[in-house]
């Protein structure tokens, strides 16, 4: 894939690295351009890897927006303004003019971030036909909420959801076979048409995990899954221009043991999995709450999750409520000292979690996948459980919580709204 733009310096640059970085087929070495293992690659252009991994480390943050890439773009374009590379003690016979092409439209149909990080192999989408992209209200990359709202002081509010889960109702609570999720399709229309009327105009709308039921493994749960996907971000599409729209990872969306397949195609769809942004000064920080269930086989990703979670608390920006987190299983259901079970986080994960927001000065943290309203206090912290959007597993009634924050208060105020009226 060959990134080109010629409206800005530094967008021809940033290209221009990606073309002198990748290595070229048949190069004696390229062993100095990644420490990556080769078992932490999931696709065969292991040399485009690497020299993607370089470039993110030589040239840090790169935003090829929709608007900044002319679409009609083409090869021979690309092969007339990319200087050759730099000579080197194997490149000493006498370089041929590049062999001009037929030209060949190359389009930019999707808009892509990249952010400057230790490269995994997760980051850069190989197939881009297999999966769906949400629009750009999506904030898998939150920079443009943290622009609109710099220096803000007003009072504000936002809605957390969870759980709309399509084909949960089909598959779990009929004991249906065939793939039918019109129920959650009615159910999240019907909340996304209840948040759009909402006054004042909420700054965002964020969704604590499982989103889908079927799982993105492979085979059939995964084709299953590109279809639900694909209703939901239609319906996605309705939400207003105004409300930002953030998501959660939780284990329908990565499954019960993810592995670095799951999670790169949960990036892939969704955007990052732990990330955080900034609205009214609350920093917002959004973890995946699968690497505390089960990392066995993802304990580099846990282990990165991690070292990011403690950078990113030691960097709160002192409101008043402090940091908030966003995260789908809660570490515990309505008492800290309960027994483990599969609805929350293990003690021994529990502990160390709960001690770690304590001190980091966090104050509340939302959560999903009870398909039940629920909560608890742990010291100075509040877990709240917001019950499922889609299928219920309690008495609760399918619904969404809007949040209040007002400028220079500790606390957040929080009230349930149902879908359905009756």
């Amino acid at each position: 894939m060959l990134f080109h733009g010629k409206k800005t310096n530094v967008i021809q640059s940033r290209g221009h690295l990606l073309l002198t970085l990748v290595p070229k087929p048949g190069a004696e070495s390229d062993d100095h351009l990644s420490d990556v293992e080769g078992d932490e690659l999931d696709w065969d252009e292991e040399r485009l890897e690497k020299g993607i991994q370089q470039l993110f480390n030589e040239i840090g943050f790169v935003d090829f927006d929709r608007d900044e890439l002319e679409q009609d773009t083409t090869v021979d374009e690309m092969e007339q303004e990319a200087s050759p590379r730099p000579s080197t003690s194997r490149e000493k016979r006498k370089r041929t003019p590049p062999i001009k092409k037929k030209k060949k439209v190359i389009s930019t149909p999707l808009i892509m971030k990249w952010e400057k990080s230790k490269f995994t192999g997760l980051d850069f989408a190989q197939t881009m036909a297999d999966v769906y992209k949400a629009d750009n209200k999506r904030i898998d990359d939150p920079i443009k909420l943290n622009r609109e709202n710099v220096g803000t002081g007003e009072a504000f509010t936002f809605v957390i959801g969870a759980d709309p889960q399509f084909g949960l109702i089909a598959r779990y609570i009929e004991k249906r076979q065939e793939e039918d999720w019109d129920q959650e399709i009615a159910l999240f229309k019907g909340c996304i048409e209840k948040i759009n009327k909402l006054e004042p105009k909420p700054k965002f709308f964020a969704i604590m995990g499982d989103m889908c039921d079927s799982p993105p493994t492979d085979g059939e749960e995964f084709e299953i899954r590109k279809k639900q996907e694909k209703d939901f971000f239609s319906l996605v599409d309705k939400l207003d221009e105004k409300i930002s729209f953030v998501t959660v990872s939780g284990n329908h969306d990565v499954h019960d043991i993810p592995t670095p397949t799951t999670v790169k195609r949960y990036r892939n769809s969704w955007g990052r999995d732990f990330f955080d942004f900034v609205v009214g000064g609350v920093h917002f920080i959004v973890i995946n709450s699968q690497y505390y269930v089960n990392s066995t086989e993802v304990s580099c990703l846990a282990a990165e999750q991690e070292e990011w979670l403690d950078n990113r608390l030691q960097q709160t920006k002192g409101s008043a409520v402090g940091p908030v987190i966003f995260m789908h299983t809660p570490p515990f259901v309505s008492n800290p000292d309960e027994p483990d079970t599969y609805f929350s986080l293990v003690k021994v994960q529990r502990e160390k979690i709960l001690d770690k927001f304590v001190k980091a000065g966090v104050k509340y943290v939302f959560c999903g996948h009870l398909h039940k309203n629920a909560g608890g206090k742990y010291k100075d912290l509040e877990v709240i459980t917001t019950t499922a959007i889609g299928g219920q597993l309690g008495p609760d009634k399918s619904g969404f919580r809007v949040v209040s924050v007002t400028p220079g208060g500790d606390k957040l105020n929080v009230t349930f709204h149902t879908i359905q009226d009756s």
